[in-house]
């Protein structure tokens, strides 16, 4: 149920003053002896009289009542409520009442000021009469209860709480080879922490689970270990509990080993990490799948694993579990966990509570009415199930997932991540604390403060009586890609402290974290780091806490504390004069947020009366904002002055777009309070975050070509065309501006459910595959019936580059960009696979190049995890297939993924070198069912030894790669690992690496045979560039459906089309 969606039968609005009898203190309401020379209620009343007389049939009754409420009464409960329900950031107003009150936010008139429109005013009184009714009768009774709180033990739960690092951050495992990935965590009775992991190919197969014991700081105890005794094929997502008697059982599951396809499987260890007694099989029944376990003990020389089952459940994953006693037999029969078999229920974790009785937490496809939420049941020490299945979202646009689960001392909490923008943006991370038998306790709450991009993959534990951690990956927020951060609450919900980074090693990506509390006041967290100074690719990396706690203020808005040696409290308003720098980190983490009219925190409100005014918190915040708004108001009168007045168009129909916002907003605090007249090109404003440029401008395409080299041309005598990067089967990608800080990107819209669906997965594996030499999906926004993705903007894809390349006159330089590519193409699948990803449909194609000549993989149509079952569809370029993924639609047998990746690679690198199609390159037949038949091995080997640049390659060179890419036996192809270990590649570097293409687009190119160049390329002179060069490097005429053969060796199509790579239209 939405804010405004509201039962008939809710308790009737309660009454209140007139606005016309109350009273202010003028002077009370502004800090740093600021006055105001009129009375804020006056202010309102003749701005509600301009309403009424403007709009005769507009009643804003309710609009007043809400106002008047939020001025006067001490109510830091429905005012949190209020802003939640109404606005976002200062700049993304979301609801039609919260572009009302932020209107009021200027509490002098002007005669000339506009007014919003009289839709607007309606929707918000009508928002206005929901929110009375729903809130305000809660809002009485919660204020009951926070009137009997003792204000010195409030303020004793509000404690601040510094983590502290011990010592320096860790490597856990010994071998380095390739990836070791998914760790796990837990401490034993006797202090120490064992941790387990997926390592790649170190038993000689795909994966296996491995772990080590040490320390909590680190020291390692005896050696490395491998759980899993059966080995062929993988073996992953491992989970591991510690027992009370000192020793620890590891879960995981393992592909073909009860003869279908997955099963789950377990191993008792000792505690030195030796095997205690034989691995053995946890599930009833092995028919279809099981997979991905949770495990924990029980504490009565039991422990209890859950798993995902697709074996009962009508063609769908349920949740089922297992208890088993201390020495790995079976306790009871088999589970069935959750209530609701509709659609699959997916990655559980369970937890046992203090009483005995034990909680599990999944992901349910569609039981929310939207697609994945998060649901739980409660069970007993038995398995029974106590009480009815519990939904534990309440946020339940798009998909909430992932969850993770930890006990308190008289309930639990549960966090997961949360998509298309419940936080502002992408993923976020939030919680909802339950009592023992399964009901809410408070509401649900964020728990990032940075909140930019995606924030994913918690894991959560209680730390002592008082309090507990959220844990959790966030892209880009520690300056490259994903970092590790943490925040630790009170075990009522409120925050201990800040949000804080875990990992010290920062470089290329952080992900996968897990916590474990170590004793009372300190904790340890892993995780995958990619790249560690001693790794060859990902690592285990372990960093442990000790959790201090300082003196502290309470939370206020309007805090006014003049010295700090400690954390002082996160104020929106503090005046204070000097402070330490946690107060600068705190203050900081509320400007990251854009500074908003309305916080979510209800922890930050004030429950005093001198605080709980709406005008002072409203113009609390404006005030210093509005300071630093003078600059972006002259710089928005400057780009006023030099648009073309043609161009420009007013909009008094719509919310004002980000640059006029800002201008009114600067007026707001000039003598005359004048909102200048909302002035904006015809573009659409998706979210508020970015506009959609259908149509764009001349000086728009200069500007988007000085920031991104991607060119537009201009026919003459046009200063404003309709321009679409690209279109397939999905939908179209245009150009996009994000309103925040003026970048291009490209956004590819998708219309319709079904397609909006698989455009979801899709850009799910591919935010998953998140990392270097991958196309990063900055955000997803959906509007009705449309979902936006948007990504940076690419200027070419993999065969505008091969059409370059085979222009070239200066063939030296032209291998050494070709070098440049091959790198990125193996740096990129390495990443994907290093995500537990297989791509399946690498190619040219899905290659795109930014300005600065850096490759990114992109369009995971194809895509799937590594632990999905095998498919018999035919996905993928069917041209771009090893002989092995061929052979599978003719025998029906499996295929190695990660190797058929490689290979397309392989492929994909002769193709763009040699500007020659697979058809032509290996003399193919043209139909599928031929290559099947007759594209076997010997096949391949025959033709690639007819290759020039194969026969005979020096080792180490770019060509000795390809060679070894393409070896027709799975067994001897290089991985991606192995091949970036080449020579050709070691020297290589960013800085040489944009020389290079820079050098590429200037360079002369070979005679076209029926067209020669009339003048020579200037890259500073835009137009003659847009017509010269746009044709030659921005793409084919093609479809994804035809490709071309029989290009010519220089030849460039006749018209632009787009890249194809954002794209994905099934062949």
């Amino acid at each position: 149920m939405s804010a405004i969606d509201v039962p008939s039968a809710q308790i009737t609005t309660p009454p209140t003053m007139p606005l016309s009898v109350r009273s202010f203190s003028k002077d009370s309401m502004f800090e740093s002896g600021y006055k105001n020379p009129i009375d804020p209620h006056e202010s309102f009343k003749n701005h509600f009289n301009k309403i009424h007389k403007e709009y005769k049939t507009t009643t804003t009754s309710n609009i007043e009542k809400l106002v008047d409420k939020t001025l006067n009464d001490e109510d830091s409960y429905f005012l949190n409520i209020v802003r939640d329900k109404t606005q976002s950031r200062v700049f993304g107003i979301k609801t039609p009442l919260g572009q009302v009150l932020k209107e009021l936010q200027n509490s002098q008139e002007s005669p000339r000021r506009s007014l919003l429109t009289k839709n607007i005013f309606d929707k918000a009184e009508k928002e206005a009469k929901a929110l009375l009714e729903t809130y305000f009768p809660a809002s009485i009774q919660q204020n009951k209860k926070v009137e009997k709180i003792d204000d010195i033990n409030s303020l004793e739960k509000r404690r601040e709480i510094n983590a502290v690092k011990i010592g320096e951050e860790f490597m856990v495992n010994n071998y380095t080879t390739i990836n070791q990935l998914l760790p796990s965590i837990d401490v034993l009775p006797n202090g120490n922490v064992v941790y387990i992991w997926q390592s790649n190919h170190q038993d000689g197969s795909y994966s296996g689970v491995y772990g080590q014991v040490c320390t909590p700081n680190g020291t390692k105890i005896g050696r490395e270990f491998q759980s899993n005794t059966f080995t062929p094929n993988s073996q992953s997502y491992a989970s591991i509990a510690a027992l009370s008697n000192n020793k620890f059982v590891v879960s995981w599951q393992s592909r073909d080993q009860d003869g279908w396809v997955d099963g789950v499987f377990a191993q008792i260890h000792n505690p030195d990490g030796s095997k205690s007694g034989n691995e053995f099989l946890v599930t009833a029944y092995v028919y279809r799948g099981q997979r991905k376990p949770s495990v924990i003990d029980l504490g009565n020389d039991k422990f209890f694993i859950i798993y995902e089952d697709d074996s009962n459940q009508e063609s769908s994953y349920g949740i089922y579990g297992q208890i088993f006693n201390y020495d790995g037999s079976k306790s009871g029969s088999e589970v069935h966990v959750n209530s609701y078999t509709e659609g699959n229920q997916l990655n559980p974790s369970n937890a046992l509570l203090t009483n005995g009785n034990s909680v599990a937490v999944w992901e349910s496809n569609g039981q929310d009415g939207s697609r994945y939420g998060i649901y739980g049941q409660v069970l007993s020490p038995s398995g029974s199930k106590v009480g009815s299945e519990l939904q534990v979202n309440t946020y339940v646009i798009s998909n909430q997932e992932c969850p993770s689960v930890a006990a308190l001392d008289d309930g639990f909490v549960v966090a997961w991540q949360s998509l298309l923008g419940q936080d502002g943006d992408g993923y976020g991370i939030f919680a909802q604390i339950f009592n023992q038998d399964g009901s809410k306790r408070g509401s649900e709450f964020q728990v990032n403060t940075y909140w930019t991009s995606d924030q994913k993959y918690p894991s959560v534990a209680r730390l002592n009586s008082s309090t507990f951690i959220v844990v959790w990956q966030s892209w880009a927020q520690d300056g490259e890609y994903e970092g590790i951060y943490g925040q630790i609450y009170n075990q009522d919900g409120s925050t201990a402290g800040s949000e804080f980074q875990i990992n010290t090693y920062w470089a290329s990506s952080q992900d996968f974290p897990a916590v474990a509390a170590v004793d009372a006041n300190s904790f340890v967290v892993t995780w995958g780091s990619y790249y560690l100074p001693v790794g060859d690719a990902y690592d285990i990396a372990g960093q442990l806490f000790e959790s201090i706690f300082v003196s502290s203020t309470s939370s206020t808005l309007t805090s006014t504390s003049s010295t700090s040696t400690s954390s002082t409290s996160s104020s929106l308003t503090s005046t204070s004069s000097s402070s330490t720098s946690s107060t600068t980190s705190s203050s900081t983490s509320y400007l990251s947020r854009a500074s908003r009219f309305f916080t979510k925190n209800p922890e930050t409100i004030d429950s005093s009366k001198n605080n709980s005014n709406l005008i002072k918190i409203i113009l609390g915040i404006a005030i210093p904002i509005i300071s630093c708004l003078g600059i972006g108001a002259a710089i928005f009168h400057r780009f006023k002055k030099r648009k073309n007045p043609s161009d420009l168009e007013k909009d008094n129909n719509t919310s004002r777009s980000f640059e006029s916002q800002i201008s009114s907003d600067h007026s707001e605090s000039s003598d005359s309070f004048e909102m200048t007249p909302t002035i904006k090109r015809s573009h659409k404003e998706i979210g508020g975050k970015y506009y959609l440029l259908s149509k764009i401008y001349e000086d728009e395409a200069r500007e988007i070509y000085d920031q991104t080299n991607y060119l537009i041309p201009f026919p003459d005598g046009k200063n404003k065309i309709k321009h679409t990067i690209g279109s397939g089967n999905f939908g179209k990608v245009k150009v996009a501006k994000r309103i925040k800080n003026k970048e291009y990107v490209g956004a590819k819209k998708i219309k319709g459910d079904d397609k909006i669906k698989k455009s979801e997965e899709e850009a799910n594996l591919q935010k998953m595959a998140k990392g270097e030499n991958v196309l990063p999906i900055y955000n997803t926004i959906r509007l009705d019936d449309t979902i936006y993705h948007f990504m940076p903007l690419a200027i070419a894809d993999g065969l505008a580059i091969q059409q370059k390349l085979s222009s070239l006159k200066d063939r030296k330089l032209a291998l050494e960009v070709f070098t440049y590519i091959a790198k990125d193409i193996l740096t990129g699948i390495k990443t994907i696979h290093g995500k537990g990803i297989n791509h399946l449909d690498i190619k040219p194609d899905n290659l795109l190049f930014m300005k600065d000549g850096v490759g990114y993989v992109t369009d995971f149509g194809c895509a799937k995890k590594n632990d999905d079952p095998q498919t018999t569809t035919i996905d993928g370029d069917s041209r771009y297939f090893s002989p092995d993924r061929l052979k599978t639609y003719k025998l029906e047998t499996s295929f190695e993924e990660e190797k058929a990746d490689l290979w397309a690679a392989g492929v994909s690198l002769l193709q763009i070198y040699k500007n020659v199609f697979p058809f032509e390159l290996f003399e193919q037949p043209k139909t599928f069912s031929q290559r099947i038949n007759q594209c076997n091995s010997d096949f391949f080997k025959e033709k690639l030894n007819l290759i020039e640049e194969l026969q005979n390659p020096e080792e180490g060179s770019i060509f000795w790669v390809i060679k070894s890419l393409l070896d027709p036996n799975p067994k001897n192809t290089f991985t991606e690992t192995q091949a970036l270990k080449a020579s050709c590649f070691r020297t290589l570097n960013k800085d040489s690496q944009k020389k290079a293409f820079e050098k590429m687009q200037k360079a002369a190119l070979l005679p076209n045979p029926k067209e020669e160049k009339e003048e020579d390329d200037d890259r500073e002179n835009y137009q003659l560039v847009s017509n010269n060069e746009q044709i030659d490097f921005y793409g084919m005429n093609r479809d994804r459906g035809f490709y071309a053969n029989n290009l010519e060796y220089g030849k460039t199509p006749s018209r632009v089309v787009s890249m194809a790579g954002y794209l994905k239209t099934p062949i």
